[in-house]
């Protein structure tokens, strides 16, 4: 809806009266239990992150596990999915024993029962591994979740690209240029399968250019300039300016 595209032009304080109406909506229509009511929770917990109330981010995040757990039972593939979320929003805010936890929980609910949720749970462990530099353990987490990839590709075709793309950068994090070139390229080729995609492979392109600038620069400077072209759309005005900074900055 328009809530949605406004926040993805970075206008997320027009967003909200939007996401909060269409909540209320759903709520009086259909009941503070119902699947869309839970959809329109969701939309707007990323709105109010984007403006940076995160308490109240957090609570629609645990309002949509209540819900999912309500309407499908604790073993299911969507309250797994909704662990998955309440990880990655305690690991942007640093709450890493928080992330850890509904992980595991999201881990161990893919392993009894929604084996969908394999490899974003095996993804969301590595997210907090990674975070604490524990790149070791991070790595071994996100090449468990490519292999799940790879043997039962997801319907979810971008968080598989963004899998390949975070093992890229903890290898080159941990220092292993070779494994993290091949696996970026590896993440190119996943994408170029897709000719819309375009976003995705400015965002490869940018984070490889990145990670090779000192070894090779001729190759980097390469890699970002296809990049920038890629962030042609507004809607990537900001990665473009990113690019244009650190080109500039070569």
């Amino acid at each position: 809806g328009l809530g949605v595209a406004l926040k993805a032009l970075k206008r997320p304080a027009e967003a909200l009266p939007l996401d909060q109406r269409a909540l209320a909506v759903a709520e009086k229509t259909l009941g503070p239990d119902h699947p869309d009511t839970s959809k329109r929770l969701w939309n707007l917990s990323e709105t109010l992150v984007a403006l940076g109330r995160h308490d109240e981010a957090l609570a629609a995040l645990r309002r949509v596990l209540a819900i999912q757990d309500k309407l499908h039972g604790p073993g299911d593939a969507h309250v797994a999915e909704a662990h998955v979320d309440l990880s990655k929003f305690f690991v942007a805010h640093k709450r890493l024993p928080e992330a850890w936890a509904e992980a595991a929980r999201a881990r161990a609910i893919a392993d009894k029962s929604a084996p969908t949720q394999l490899a974003s749970s095996l993804a969301a462990l590595a997210d907090v591994r990674r975070a604490e530099r524990r790149r070791a353990e991070a790595v071994q987490l996100l090449v468990q979740a490519v292999a799940v990839d790879v043997k039962t590709p997801p319907s979810d075709k971008s968080a598989a690209g963004a899998r390949l793309r975070s093992l890229a950068e903890v290898y080159a994090e941990a220092g292993k240029l070779d494994l993290a070139s091949a696996t970026y390229e590896r993440a190119l080729a996943f994408w170029d399968k897709d000719p819309d995609a375009t976003g995705e492979r400015g965002e490869v392109r940018f984070s490889f250019a990145k990670a090779i600038a000192a070894r090779d620069r001729t190759r980097a400077t390469e890699l970002a300039k296809t990049a920038r072209e890629e962030f042609a759309s507004a809607q990537y005005a900001d990665q473009r300016a990113e690019v244009d900074k650190w080109i500039a900055g070569r």
